[in-house]
């Protein structure tokens, strides 16, 4: 997230409920965790909408669980017709997430308003007691230029690009490219200005976000044969157990 909030933050366990929470299951628990998390992510109020009729690889590529959820869980996660609602997660917190965010984004676009100032000019030229004049100049020739879109449309935009990266990356790119924007004066290296802000958001993402599905890739391809190699290793030692000594050296 760009407000670099912990996801635990976005979990809340009233006292009413804890006594019922510690009989359920360490598979249930670890499962509500993760729903939580995930809404934190979608920042979606702690429901997610038509969770019944995900698919597996939905699952596993949204929430991150190998199973699809499809029995409740007491006072952690329920389904209310095709929604599933996650009891743990704290939508008091999200509400000041967004507050927050909303005033971040007013105070960016307050900051990259191009003023103009005004000055009181006098001319020495004239006798003392001449009437100063008040005229309206232009701001400095660095004068930082109005930025081109919010935080929220942009990262809108980003999503519907980009609908299966994980949201914290996905935020993370529209966090770097306003912070971009404002470094450069919403220019291009040739000093001309941006006019299309969805064209140089899309081309400034697209090696960042190709950069981390390679890593990603190279990480689940390092676990998977890891997980072979252990795999292979318990298969021989249950050979060993099995197999006659004289078979082996034979």
């Amino acid at each position: 997230m760009s407000d670099w909030h912990r996801p635990l933050d976005f979990v809340a366990i009233p006292l009413s409920m804890r006594a019922e929470i510690w009989t359920a299951t360490d598979a249930n628990i670890g499962k509500a965790l993760k729903l939580a998390m995930f809404c934190a992510e979608q920042l979606n109020g702690g429901v997610i909408r038509d969770a019944r009729k995900w698919t597996p690889s939905e699952w596993r590529m949204r929430a991150g669980l190998r199973r699809p959820v499809t029995q409740t869980a007491p006072n952690l996660f329920s389904f209310v017709g095709d929604d599933l609602v996650v009891h743990i997660y704290n939508p008091d917190y999200e509400k000041s997430v967004l507050s927050k965010r909303k005033t971040n984004s007013n105070n960016v676009k307050n900051r990259w308003e191009n003023n103009t100032t005004v000055s009181r000019e006098y001319n020495s030229s004239e006798p003392k007691g001449t009437e100063e004049k008040s005229v309206v100049v232009d701001r400095a020739p660095d004068a930082r230029r109005q930025a081109p879109v919010t935080f929220d449309e942009l990262f809108e935009f980003l999503q519907a690009e980009y609908p299966d990266m994980p949201q914290e990356q996905i935020r993370k790119c529209a966090d770097d490219y306003l912070r971009l924007g404002e470094k450069t004066n919403w220019t291009h290296s040739t000093g001309e200005p941006i006019h299309s802000w969805q064209a140089t958001a899309r081309g400034f993402s697209e090696k960042r976000l190709r950069r981390y599905s390679k890593s990603s890739g190279n990480a689940r391809s390092r676990e998977e044969a890891e997980a072979r190699a252990k795999r292979r290793a318990e298969i021989l030692e249950e050979l060993e157990g099995v197999w006659p000594a004289d078979a082996q050296q034979s």
